[in-house]
């Protein structure tokens, strides 16, 4: 689980509005709220103003993704048992790969904290900095700055909201395609949004970055939970990468890397940890502040990850998360283990640490530029990039590079998906591959689970990979279609 105690905190802005009201401002007429416009226009009148607005807990909460990746399942109790209940969950549906569901998972899915984070920060934190900047008082400089963050924080976060409600992109079908809302600061929040199409929606996504990019006004470092200079550059690697335009992904990531190429050895963030029989093992734990290879940090914990032996067999030889991982098994000394143990589950728990689930990271270019190397056919690039990050997360006693051995296009996919799981198996970006690679020959491929003896799969053409909006949204919105049908 990625969990966030300070989630829930109220953020310091001058205009802060909780999840639940700014659904229905968003969503649907607004008559009964219609005072917030008036007070929020008025008091952020000065660019510091604005900017307590980016004092933000980035943090959507949900483990869908990860799970419906095959990458680990949340749950503290035992997942075969709870399959095994009369009673149909929303996390059955997931577990079980439950396609003909889909209707009973919209049913069930009365909220979504990814949606509903989501489109708090476009709505309560990017779109008023950019509504209320052009009367603003306040240096200049300030003010481009804080239009750069504002239109790369809208573009991020709406492209992480069309990942899992809409369709993965198909160039080919895009403009016919139903997504989501894209939602600019001169939005009239008293009419119900438009369901626009995948092309709309990438296309603002990359005019925002651009309007970004070409302001040139981040800085080269910024505080925790704030973009810096090689954020645009970094989410539009990710977006071209999504709409199969390769060429001008890699581009924008290596702009991101000459800014800042830095992936840490994680060797070094091993700390001692006291086991049941008071043995003290040496194991990984990131700092909580995030590291040098973070260009936007947002804070989570693992907790209950449970892993099938599948799964935890993926990861290289000498993997520091095989390795040295706390594992329930470590924590007990091999004797006792999580309630999945039963099944030959790893169950992974660090709620010391910090963990940039869903943020933006310099390894995430380097596997940008390695698959756009490998369908190039230049193994040896690809590879180089991998290696950029395996030095640092494989043991030095068993690392060998990968560079000038590999001479297909299969075996490069292999090391590159390793690689890749290696680094997505807690994050968002795990689900964001997994799904773009279902429009991809090569990469495509069916996922399973075993829990208990039954297994469980998902392919390439499954529905699931389209998680359906919540319910608080389709009540309130007759406009809205669920993109799964």
């Amino acid at each position: 689980m990625n969990y966030n105690p300070i989630k829930n905190l109220k953020r310091g802005g001058m205009l802060v509005v909780s999840s639940a009201l700014f659904s229905l401002c968003l969503l649907s007429s607004c008559e009964d709220y219609t005072e917030i416009i008036p007070k929020g226009r008025n008091m952020l009148t000065k660019t510091t103003d604005l900017e307590y607005l980016l004092n933000h807990t980035y943090q959507p909460g949900s483990t869908d993704m990860i799970e419906i990746a095959n990458n680990y399942i949340y749950s503290s109790t035992n997942v075969a048992l709870e399959l095994e209940s009369d009673v149909k969950t929303r996390k059955q549906i997931r577990w079980s790969y439950d396609e003909a569901s889909m209707d009973k998972l919209a049913e069930l899915t009365a909220s979504d904290e990814d949606y509903d984070e989501c489109y708090e920060i476009i709505g309560t934190v990017a779109n008023p900095i950019l509504m209320q900047l052009p009367t603003a008082s306040g240096p200049e400089e300030k003010k481009n700055q804080l239009k750069c963050e504002a239109l790369t924080l809208r573009a991020y976060f709406h492209y992480l909201a069309v990942q899992k409600f809409a369709a993965a992109y198909n160039p080919a079908t895009a403009a016919e395609t139903r997504a989501i809302a894209y939602l600019k600061e001169d939005a009239d929040i008293l009419k119900e949004t438009e369901q626009v199409t995948l092309k709309e929606v990438y296309d603002n996504i990359l005019a925002d970055l651009d309007e970004a990019i070409s302001l040139d006004a981040l800085p080269q470092t910024a505080p925790m939970m704030r973009m810096n200079k090689a954020c645009p550059y970094a989410v539009k690697a990710l977006v071209c990468m999504a709409m199969q335009d390769n060429d001008k992904a890699e581009e924008a990531a290596k702009q991101a890397l000459a800014i800042n190429g830095t992936v840490n050895n994680y060797f070094e963030s091993l700390v001692p940890f006291v086991s049941k029989s008071e043995t003290v093992y040496q194991l990984l734990s990131l700092s909580r502040y995030g590291i040098d290879e973070d260009y936007f940090y947002t804070w989570g914990v693992i907790y209950a990850a449970n892993i099938p032996p599948s799964n935890w067999d993926f990861f290289e030889k000498g993997h520091i998360w095989h390795d040295k991982s706390k594992t329930d098994w470590v924590r007990n000394d091999y004797k006792e283990g999580s309630s999945n143990a039963g099944l030959g589950w790893y169950s992974i728990s660090d709620q010391d640490g910090g963990y940039n689930d869903h943020g933006l990271r310099t390894v995430d270019m380097y596997l940008t530029v390695a698959e756009c190397e490998i369908d190039k056919g230049n193994f040896d690039a690809a590879m180089e990039a991998l290696d950029k990050i395996r030095v640092n997360r494989i043991d030095p006693e068993v690392y060998a590079p990968l560079m000038g051995t590999v001479k297909n296009k299969k075996d490069a996919i292999y090391h590159f998906k390793q690689t890749e799981y290696g680094e997505h198996f807690y994050t968002y970006q795990g689900f964001i591959c997994k799904k773009r690679w279902t429009q991809k020959t090569d990469y495509a491929e069916t996922y399973s689970r075993t829990i208990n003896g039954k297994t469980y799969s998902i392919a390439p053409t499954s529905k699931m990979w389209i998680f359906p909006f919540p319910l608080n949204v389709m009540s309130i919105n007759s406009k809205f279609k669920q993109n799964y049908k």
